[in-house]
């Protein structure tokens, strides 16, 4: 066992939340990436070139991010505001993806399936 607790308490854990944006234009995701860093910091770039992520856990803040993004030009095609997924804090207690644990410890997987 790695950590114990609700869902809720498990994501909070590990840290706040995050805005996660959805670019019109992947083009400007080095602008975007830019304006997020400055207003949140601690920008993460996901594989889709027109998606990107910063922490954050004030609606406010995320609110000043988003409208910062418009002011400066980025086309904005989706944003939400969340907390980490269950995959997140695997990695974040781990230090790995879920699926190469499984990967790993095939046997393991399989006790505690049949649990």
């Amino acid at each position: 066992m790695i950590a114990e607790g609700t869902p809720g308490q498990l994501k909070a854990s590990v840290g706040s939340g995050a805005l996660h944006v959805r670019l019109m234009d992947p083009e400007q995701r080095p602008a975007a990436e830019r304006v997020l860093d400055t207003a949140l910091g601690a920008v993460t770039l996901a594989a889709d070139p027109a998606t990107l992520s910063a922490s954050c856990s004030e609606a406010d803040r995320a609110a000043e991010a988003v409208a910062e993004l418009t002011r400066s030009g980025v086309r904005i095609a989706d944003f939400s505001l969340g907390q980490p997924s269950l995959d997140e804090v695997f990695l974040a207690l781990t230090g790995h993806p879920a699926g190469e644990a499984e990967a790993e410890q095939p046997d393991a997987v399989e006790e505690e399936r049949a649990a």
